[in-house]
């Protein structure tokens, strides 16, 4: 059967249609792509290793690698940070050597492609059956790996493309996200290549950087991490649209987005594990998800949301770790998470609360709440963005005084168990590239 990413190969290349824009803003062209693809799976044919590990910042060298790798019979191994020192160490057992543009110290085969040639063209299928493991965000505990097929991905973008496929038609695809991650892998890299619109190779960082890059012609790849940084008032252009994944966006910063850039972002709901979901575009506050077509969604045990998706191996209903309110049997509400609950002192204490009681301080901005393993007791560790307000205060009174304030004032409202023991104090709390916080990152802070 025909498929938009596997057939991709299967015909003469569009001479110098652009696949990818270099960081100069050059076009990186279909003959190119093919020559480098052709180049990278010769030497991979070669090679005795089966699995690689894909650790690219270049977006289009981490596409060369994907489809070389493929054609060369090789397993994907797609890690989702490639840049924490012990990021490759801990899923060691996964790979047996290593695709990448970076300077990576790793005790295997470390392999950088180079570039073939522009008079080569490929003219094959690609191996739907090709293996891929893709690694879950880290958020509530260690990355967990995920397997699935190239075909697995493939039927995923073609549901994307019946849905988002207009708005990258004749467009060109700039992301703040990385393509290491599930989400940027669908919408900054397969999904374009499918609708043969030209990628960014490589990611914005900054908020100023995604105003400079704004344009009519060009979509936004984003997630709410960056979007709620939007601190300007007017940008130069908008973009043709914004897509943003990773979490719900609070409304007031998309309603910052549509302010800014021309429309109102349309968010994907989905995990590493489940694939897409769903998806929203907030015209008022907290609007429901719509279940993407295909998807069948119901409330399990604890309102929790269970899913029945082609984007899954196993065909039975699938309990997630999302809390719901079901309002059709194609629309609801995200109402929390369950695995945010832990036990201190044998009392039961939501995450989430005690973040939301951080927020509403005056001063903080930003919080993010984590459970330390403390000489084998349980105890809450708060990493706190604070308001001008809060750094005013705390230069005042002194760090200890300080966060003596702080606990009292959550005292009235939590159970002693559940405020926080330890506190940080960041400029930005670090998340991965894929705009997520991430509980190892998290943890680090407090050793």
């Amino acid at each position: 059967m025909a498929g938009p990413l596997t057939d991709l190969f299967d015909n003469e290349p569009r001479g110098d249609h652009p696949v990818a824009l270099s960081g100069s803003g050059e076009s990186i062209t279909c003959l190119r792509f093919h020559g480098d693809i052709r180049a990278l799976s010769a030497v991979l044919a070669a090679a005795p290793e089966r699995r690689w590990a894909l650790c690219f910042r270049d977006s289009y060298w981490f596409a060369v690698a994907l489809f070389a790798s493929g054609f060369s019979g090789k397993e994907i191994v797609i890690p989702g940070n490639i840049t924490s020192k012990n990021a490759l160490t801990v899923i060691r057992d996964h790979y047996d050597a290593v695709l990448s543009d970076l300077e990576l110290l790793v005790d295997c085969r470390l392999l950088k492609p180079e570039p073939g040639s522009e008079s080569v063209h490929i003219r094959a299928r690609f191996p739907p059956e090709t293996k891929v493991t893709l690694f879950t965000s880290g958020s509530t505990s260690d990355a967990a790996d995920i397997r699935k097929t190239f075909k697995d991905l493939e039927n995923e973008i073609v549901v994307l493309m019946d849905l988002f496929g207009p708005y990258f038609a004749n467009r060109e695809v700039f992301a703040t996200v990385s393509h290491q991650h599930i989400y940027g892998l669908l919408f900054r890299l397969l999904l374009p290549l499918a609708t043969g619109a030209p990628f960014s190779s490589t990611m914005l960082e900054y908020p100023d950087q995604v105003a400079r890059s704004s344009a009519r012609n060009r979509v936004l790849v984003s997630s709410p991490a960056l979007l709620k940084r939007l601190a300007f008032e007017s940008v130069e252009n908008g973009y043709g649209k914004v897509f943003s994944s990773g979490g719900p966006l609070p409304y007031p910063a998309a309603l910052q987005c549509r302010s800014l850039f021309g429309s109102l972002p349309i968010e994907v709901y989905g995990s590493s594990e489940t694939g897409g979901i769903g998806w929203r575009e907030q015209a008022a506050e907290d609007a429901p998800w719509h279940a993407f077509p295909g998807i069948d969604v119901r409330c399990a045990e604890d309102e929790r949301l269970a899913i029945r998706s082609p984007f899954i191996a196993a065909k039975e209903w699938y309990v997630t770790h999302d809390r719901i309110a079901l309002l059709t049997d194609k629309t609801f509400r995200l109402i929390g998470r369950v695995d945010r609950i832990v036990k201190i002192s044998e009392k039961r204490i939501s995450l989430a609360d005690v973040e939301q009681r951080l927020k509403q301080l005056a001063e903080i901005n930003e919080a993010v709440v984590v459970p330390l393993l403390i000489t084998d007791r349980m105890e809450l560790g708060a990493v706190v963005r604070l308001s001008e307000a809060g750094r005013n205060l705390m230069n005042q009174t002194g760090r200890k005084a300080f966060t003596r304030s702080l606990r009292r004032s959550l005292a009235d409202y939590i159970e002693s168990s559940g405020v926080p023991r330890r506190f940080r104090f960041v400029d930005e709390i670090p998340t991965d590239s894929q705009g997520k916080y991430v509980l190892s990152i998290l943890g680090e802070l407090f050793e």
